[in-house]
C-alpha cells in the first residue's frame, strides 16, 4: 500500500493541519508507504478544500483509487468566502473522499449539522506535534 499527498506543505509554522501531515508523510515515509507519484500510490490523500481542482482530476484520472479527505472545523464564521469554502468542502466529501478524517468530535459535530450530511467512513485522528519542537 501506498500514500499519495496532493497537499501543500509548508515548512515554517503554519498551523495544525499542515503539522498533522507533516508528521503523517514522515512515519509513512519511516514504513516506506509514500509515494510521490499518484499513479503508484493506492491512496490519494487530501486536505480540506485545497487543490481541489487537481483532486477532482485526480478521481477521473484514477476513479479505483481511495481518496482520504481531512476536513477541520467549518469555515462560515469568515463570512460568505467562508460559506464558499464549506461548500466546496462538502461537495467534495460527497462526491470524491472513499473516507474522511475529522480533526476533532467538534468539528465532526459541527461539519455534520451545517453540511446535512454524514460520510459513511470517518475517523476522527486529533492533531499531533512534532515532539523535537513541543517537548
Amino acid at each position: 500500500m501506498k500514500v499519495y499527498f496532493e497537499v501543500p506543505i509548508y515548512e515554517s509554522p503554519w498551523g495544525g493541519g499542515n503539522q498533522f501531515i507533516k508528521l503523517l508523510k514522515k512515519e509513512l515515509f519511516k514504513l516506506n508507504l509514500l509515494s510521490d507519484d499518484p499513479a503508484f500510490a493506492d491512496i490519494i490523500f487530501f486536505n480540506s478544500h485545497q487543490n481541489a481542482k487537481k483532486v477532482i482530476k485526480l478521481k477521473r484520472k484514477y476513479p479505483n483509487k481511495h481518496f482520504i479527505q481531512r476536513i477541520d472545523g467549518p469555515m462560515k464564521y469568515r463570512g460568505n468566502e467562508g460559506i464558499k469554502t464549506d461548500n466546496l468542502i462538502y461537495f467534495l466529501m460527497k462526491n470524491i473522499a472513499d473516507g474522511v478524517i475529522f480533526q476533532s468530535f467538534w468539528s465532526k459535530n459541527q461539519n455534520i449539522i451545517q453540511s446535512n450530511y454524514l460520510h459513511h467512513n470517518d475517523i476522527i485522528i486529533t492533531n499531533a506535534c512534532d515532539e523535537k519542537i513541543f517537548y
